[in-house]
């Protein structure tokens, strides 16, 4: 048997996500409508050969075949030939889908980057994402997978554009999505964790101070443990938003969500 030219493309799997529904890509899979194609889509808008993959040196090379409706990612009009790396919205028609990179060889494979390297503008719009709960769950999903082998400058980079926009528009709307929030916090408290950058609980803190809403117990109690730990914590911030929580509860009843500042001591 012939020696592969590049052994690296042995271990580079990729997938398309949607609504918690996975496809395998493999070298050569045509999308369309057609009967013969790899991965077949009953939807008028797509025509019946419509784009093909080809997993390269380059990546995921996603062409289109003169397709009547062309192919879009991240929200634009695709070029004939496009390069993906992973994070990417992929739409043929009325599909979305988000292209997953499973697996990938820790050296350099394009350009100077990294399996964990993604281009921010490569990514899906983070406003999109935020709006729509199905392409959301599937960006969770993709960071999961990350995670789960031990790749947390990827998880970072698939998520940190849609913890930016949450944070925007929970801001301007001074009020927090029940079903991001959840979400928001989780992430932020790994990110934390993992990298031991404050920053990341430096958000949790400035959100919930500009929606002038408690953290949730569950929360303060991870930073309380966390914060000691990670550099570049805002301690200031954390007084002035412990104080703004007292004064919002005193005469409530209620008792602020914990005593983050006391638990650094006097530092």
């Amino acid at each position: 048997m012939k020696p592969s030219s590049l052994p690296e493309l042995a271990v580079r799997q990729f997938s398309l996500e949607a609504k918690g529904r996975r496809i395998r890509i493999s070298d050569g899979a045509v999308v369309g409508r057609g009967i013969d194609c790899e991965i077949r889509l009953d939807d008028q808008m797509v025509s019946r050969r419509h784009a093909r993959f080809a997993i390269t040196h380059e990546g995921l090379v996603l062409e289109d075949l003169g397709s009547a409706n062309g192919v879009f990612v991240d929200g634009k009009i695709a070029a004939e030939r496009q390069v993906l790396e992973g994070g990417e919205q992929v739409r043929f028609g009325g599909h979305s889908f988000i292209a997953v990179l499973d697996a990938a060889p820790r050296s350099r494979i394009r350009g100077g980057t990294t399996s964990g390297d993604l281009p921010s503008h490569r990514r899906a719009d983070p406003r999109d994402v935020t709006a729509n709960s199905d392409m959301l769950d599937t960006l969770v999903e993709a960071a999961n997978q990350a995670r789960a082998v031990g790749d947390t400058s990827r998880a970072i980079k698939l998520l940190s554009p849609v913890v930016e926009a949450f944070c925007e528009e929970a801001s301007v709307a001074k009020s927090i999505e029940p079903r991001f929030e959840e979400i928001f916090n989780h992430w932020a408290l790994y990110f934390a964790r993992e990298t031991a950058d404050g920053e990341w609980l430096n958000r949790l803190v400035r959100l919930y101070a500009e929606v002038e809403t408690p953290l949730p117990e569950a929360t303060v109690r991870q930073l309380v443990l966390q914060a000691p730990k990670c550099r570049g914590v805002d301690w200031n911030a954390l007084r002035c938003y412990e104080v703004k929580v007292r004064a919002s509860t005193e005469g409530s009843g209620e008792g602020p969500p914990g005593d983050v500042v006391n638990h650094h001591g006097s530092s």
